[in-house]
């Protein structure tokens, strides 16, 4: 194992992106509660983000709220973590554009395996997919 300096603090492979705004008690098992990991976890805020992220037409200039979310995953890189990962499975319409944004791996949604698992399926079988919005 290489470690480089540079840092104020190391030991957090994995960093959380998170919807600004939580209030209710966030428990154990709950993706933002850093005791749901056996291994240490660094949990990022993204200030001012209150819903799930606007697709992206790549012919228009970025919208705040996806800049917020580049942000946020580049402030976990810079702190050191690994990888990344969000919250909630809605940051997978940005999935292309923060893997683009830093030199570490990004997982923004469970949606992304997918097709995976669909090859691993009978044909005439399908997915299903049970979401708490409509988008």
């Amino acid at each position: 194992m290489v470690i480089k300096g540079g840092k104020q603090y190391y030991g957090e492979a994995i960093g959380i992106a998170l919807f600004d705004g939580r209030r209710y008690p966030i428990l154990p098992g709950d993706v933002a509660n850093a005791s749901t990991y056996d291994y240490p976890v660094r949990l990022k805020v993204i200030e001012g983000l209150f819903d799930t992220p606007t697709p992206w037409d790549k012919n228009r200039a970025v919208p705040a709220d996806i800049q917020k979310i580049i942000d946020a995953v580049k402030s976990l890189e810079d702190d050191g973590v690994r990888a990344v990962v969000t919250a909630c499975g809605f940051f997978s319409v940005v999935q292309e554009i923060l893997a683009d944004a830093v030199h570490i791996p990004v997982f923004t949604s469970p949606l992304m395996m997918v097709p995976q698992i669909v090859r691993m399926i009978r044909s005439d079988r399908s997915v299903c997919i049970i979401t708490a919005s409509e988008r």
